[in-house]
């Protein structure tokens, strides 16, 4: 199972949905050094809601499809860049799980007309 964080700079501009394993912990200091990106706190629930229309705890890539002003950049965990690599995520609930293939949850992202950033974290900003 994913674990997906929703976070944004200081000046509420712009935000990012890092998406790691289950397991693991992003280091959003690490992050923002690699990543030249300002200072990173959790996004509120309003504004979770607001930009990509989900619920506290319901936080997934498939909430990007949902984001009209195209704001948010997707960072994957490397470790999701495996070939045949699968990931498990809410389907916009957390009453839910959906397994499918990265390649797959990519590949619909870009179908559905958006131009995501797709990066990988960097084995340093993820323990």
């Amino acid at each position: 199972m994913a674990k997906n964080i929703f976070v944004r700079d200081d000046r509420h501009e712009r935000f990012y949905l890092i998406t790691l394993r289950g397991d693991k912990r992003v280091k959003l200091n690490k992050f923002k050094r690699l990543y030249g990106t300002r200072t990173l706190t959790f996004a509120s629930e309003e504004e979770l809601e607001r930009i990509l229309g989900l619920k506290a705890g319901s936080v997934s890539p498939l909430g990007l499809l949902y984001d009209p002003t195209h704001q948010v950049e997707l960072y994957l965990d490397s470790e999701y860049a495996a070939e045949g690599a699968l990931i498990g995520i809410h389907p916009c609930d957390n009453t839910a799980t959906l397994c499918l293939p990265v390649r797959s949850l990519v590949e619909l992202l870009r179908c559905r007309g958006r131009a995501y950033t797709l990066r990988r974290c960097r084995p340093a900003v993820v323990a």
